[in-house]
């Protein structure tokens, strides 16, 4: 058991190091669309605050009007 542990410690020391994790592409593109969805809410944020308490305008409907000559059509 113990001749194990002391031939993996041996063979750690035998292997190279490994290189650090780089940053690559897809972490900017992260970072990115990170710093552009933070940018958005602040611009719906203070977009909001322009209307802050108002109500919306009331929209008047217009009337229908008969486009069929004023009689309704008799059916067969």
């Amino acid at each position: 058991m113990a001749k194990t542990k002391y031939k993996e410690k041996e063979r750690e020391k035998d292997r190279p190091e490994r290189p650090k994790a780089r940053s690559d592409a897809y972490v900017a593109m992260l970072v990115i669309t990170f710093f552009a969805i933070v940018a958005g809410c602040l611009l719906l944020y203070l977009d909001n605050q322009q209307y802050e308490g108002k109500s919306p305008p009331k929209e008047v409907i217009p009337a229908l009007t008969d486009l069929g000559g004023g009689k309704a059509s008799e059916g067969k």
